[in-house]
């Protein structure tokens, strides 16, 4: 692929609907090369079809960003999931990917479809075929889907109810479960743009580009999110920005609403570290989140401020699911409020109490990894696994497949796999 191949979701529309340069396909047959250039609105030869199949678009994808939509022929390959698994970690979160082949086998096309890659053809295929496997879903589809709380896979939220409760701590514990023992394509969002501490959690490097996309949010997309987050292992990943005291660009009104949609087109999960400090920032997020986990301690501050942000979580997302997780119990027993008490007070039982570690959970911070990962001893951990659980950071009943890993969550949406 050249320069020229760079593909953005607002190109303008060829006679087929598509964006312009939105789909490159990698086939074996120059009979389906044909057929293929006449659905895509091309003449070949074409950039947008390159002869080779899965094996040649690995190669070349790992070298430069794949565009919105993948056409990938698996005809002779030897072991087609495993190409497949490959050419994951080559994509970029938000492409999706149409898989031809010669298996016609409903099991193979069922585990295909049903773990999210977007469509499998059996060859030959027809040019009305093609057309209609890449269309993109209608935009209401996909805000449908960006706003749909009732699967339990909507944004996580995690706030604390005031400083130096661990909500860091806990937001990045939650989404490292969901990436490595779920294996989901996680985004781990520090909304905190003066003083954010999720990076620190991860030995990661914020960037301007959170911040950007918040105070622009209709530059928001997939792809976008996708460039500006940071990697931490195979399926974690962040996106914060650099903190700064002197960020003078304001939050837009429906900013995380439309950020919110964008990680949905590129992650499984969404684990959002919510300042408590900000109430724009605070109020937004929590309109935007499916659950909401409200961090205290044992404190009569941490009382009285998880009563308040109970409240108005109920009121700002009526249906979204409250949580309330107590943290380092035991770390004052003389001086602490007990949790029959704080329970009393507050009218809501904790989900977990999350008991005091003063060696595994510093170590932890310090070594800039989350608890589970750095501590795998920590007495903190059930607690931290049994809030992801009730989260939904964690299935509970059934793993996810290899291919909804790889490539989608929920129904294929345009720039989604």
């Amino acid at each position: 692929m050249t320069a020229s191949m760079e593909i953005h979701a607002d190109s303008p529309l060829g006679k087929s609907g598509l964006p312009q340069g939105s789909v490159l396909a990698f086939l074996r047959d120059p009979e389906l090369r044909e057929v293929v250039a006449r659905a895509i609105d091309v003449s070949p030869p074409s950039d947008q079809i390159v002869m080779g199949g899965i094996e040649r678009a690995i190669e070349l994808i790992a070298h430069d960003p794949s565009p919105l939509t993948l056409l990938v022929d698996l005809t002779g390959a030897s072991e087609p999931l495993a190409a497949l698994d490959r050419l994951a970690e080559v994509c970029v979160p938000g492409t999706r990917v149409i898989a031809l082949g010669d298996i016609n086998d409903i099991h193979f096309y069922r585990t295909l479809r049903g773990a999210g890659v977007v469509e499998y053809l059996h060859t030959p295929v027809t040019e009305a075929q093609l057309r209609a496997a890449l269309q993109p879903p209608e935009p209401l589809a996909l805000k449908e889907t960006v706003l749909s709380t009732s699967a339990g896979f909507g944004p996580v939220a995690v706030v604390g109810a005031r400083g130096g409760v661990g909500a860091t701590m806990v937001a990045a514990s939650l989404a490292w479960l969901a990436a490595e023992r779920d294996r989901q394509r996680t985004v781990l969002v520090d909304l905190d743009l003066m003083g954010g501490s999720a990076g620190l959690a991860l030995d990661l490097e914020g960037g301007r580009g959170l911040a950007d996309a918040l105070a622009t949010p209709d530059r928001i997309d997939g792809l976008l999110v996708a460039s500006a987050s940071v990697k931490h292992g195979r399926y974690l990943s962040l996106l914060s920005a650099e903190p700064s005291f002197d960020l003078r660009r304001m939050l837009a009104e429906d900013a995380i609403k439309r950020l919110v949609g964008g990680l949905r087109q590129g992650f499984q999960r969404t684990v959002l570290d919510v300042p408590r400090a900000d109430p724009a920032v605070l109020r937004q997020a929590l309109e935007q989140a499916a659950t909401i986990i409200i961090v205290t301690d044992f404190s009569l501050a941490g009382i009285r401020d998880t009563a308040r942000l109970y409240g108005l979580a109920g009121k700002l997302a009526p249906t979204a699911k409250r949580l309330i997780a107590g943290n380092r119990l035991g770390i004052a027993k003389k001086g602490e409020v007990s949790p029959a008490e704080v329970e009393k007070a507050i009218g809501v039982k904790f989900t977990v109490k999350i008991p005091e570690d003063a060696a595994y959970v510093p170590h932890a911070i310090n070594a800039g990894k989350p608890v589970p990962e750095a501590a795998p001893g920590s007495p903190a951990l059930p607690a931290l696994r049994a809030l992801a659980e009730a989260a939904g950071c964690l299935t509970v009943t059934q793993q996810p497949s290899l291919f909804e890993r790889l490539f989608s969550f929920g129904k294929p949406k345009r720039g989604q796999p």
